[in-house]
């Protein structure tokens, strides 16, 4: 591996735990909400009878 430069080396550590803390947080705040094993809303469809 060349050679680089402390600063370099801070500068690359800097910008890749910011990129990793950036994908962490999007990962978190994307993802779907688990349901911890509660059974979902179930939706009740009220229909109305139109016949005259």
């Amino acid at each position: 591996m060349p050679q680089m430069s402390p600063i370099l080396w801070l500068n690359m550590l800097f910008f890749f735990t910011m990129g990793l803390l950036l994908f962490a947080m999007l990962n978190y705040f994307i993802s779907k909400p688990s349901l911890k094993g509660e059974a979902p809303l179930k939706m009740q469809l009220s229909q109305k009878n139109w016949k005259w």
